[in-house]
């Protein structure tokens, strides 16, 4: 494997490292023989990274690179030519899983259903009462941080490429939380805007998709800060105005001014686009970097997303990068 980079980008440029594993096709599918059929989430690290190391090093030394640079502060990094994506759907995600293990530990989004592997495609024949999330159509998808609504929302999002849209849309858009605050404090109402974003507890309604009843009409929520005193940022606007909207708690006009302030200056910042082939993987710092979509109209369109509450430490081995 090689890194296209040889210093640690700022800001939005992501840190690019290409996967060059040769005899992938032999050696993923003596990895897919030897992992377990069922891991509970304790054990999964554990045999996973046995399964990985001992079938294929190459990949297990890629995951160690990508868990350092994470460490070291990478917030958004693209892993190319994976070879999961050639594999049918159920067994490119084991693959993933696997690989994403070796990494950090996996979490489900879903507090009610234990799905570690998310599927971001359209879906179809949805009941009338229920509204799907952002992952689940294919519309653009505003600029945010994934699991707003979640009281501690996990530190990486992993998004893997197994079909990318035939249209040339779903294009990936990344910005980081940097260049919103650097932009923000230009300002005095720029300013003020940070320092509500600090001192204000937002409401942040769960999507249907992740409650325990998927119902439109059972409402859950949870209440925090858009930004932390260390600089972390959790933003998903359309939770909030959902949240608003149901009457759930009510915001000062001040608090409701900076909401509107923070969505005006998103509008003014060009994210950065990436166009993710298959096999690509994308890891973002979900506490330091917002990111969102373009729309498409390729309905078999679909990432895989796997979700990270930490990266492992400390490193199994040192390997310099």
């Amino acid at each position: 494997m090689t890194t296209e980079t040889q210093q640690l980008p700022d800001g939005d440029d992501p840190v690019y490292v290409k996967a060059d594993l040769r005899d992938s096709d032999l050696r993923i599918h003596d990895l897919l023989d030897r992992l377990p059929a069922h891991s509970n989430r304790r054990s999964l690290t554990r045999e996973s990274s046995a399964a990985v190391q001992a079938c294929f090093p190459e990949l297990w030394q890629l995951a160690l690179t990508i868990n350092k640079l994470l460490r070291r502060g990478v917030a958004t990094l693209v892993v190319e030519e994976l070879p999961f994506a050639q594999l049918d759907l159920a067994r490119s995600k084991q693959a993933l899983l696997a690989f994403a293990s070796c990494i950090g530990r996996p979490v489900s989004a879903d507090p009610h259903r234990p799905n570690l592997v998310w599927e971001v495609c359209p879906k179809s024949g949805l009941p009338s009462d229920y509204t799907p999330t952002i992952t689940e159509h294919c519309g653009d998808a505003a600029l945010h941080t994934d699991s707003a609504f979640k009281r501690s929302p996990e530190t990486y999002v992993l998004l893997f490429a197994y079909k990318p849209a035939a249209d040339g849309g779903g294009l990936s858009q990344v910005l980081s939380a940097q260049r919103l605050l650097e932009s923000l404090s230009q300002s005095p109402d720029g300013r003020r805007c940070i320092r509500l974003l600090r001192e204000t507890r937002f409401p942040f309604q769960v999507p249907t998709a992740f409650t325990k009843d998927r119902l439109d009409s059972i409402v859950e929520w949870v209440s925090a800060p858009i930004l932390s005193r260390q600089g972390k940022i959790r933003y998903r606007h359309d939770l909030i105005v959902s949240a608003l909207d149901h009457r759930v708690t009510s915001l000062s006009p001040d608090s409701q001014w900076a909401v509107a302030h923070i969505v005006r200056e998103l509008e003014q910042l060009t994210p950065k686009s990436l166009l993710l082939r298959s096999g690509d993987l994308l890891v973002l710092n979900n506490q330091r970097v917002l990111h969102g979509r373009t729309a498409f109209e390729d309905r078999d369109r679909m990432l895989l997303r796997v979700r990270l509450a930490t990266a492992h430490q400390p490193l199994p081995v040192e390997e310099p990068l």
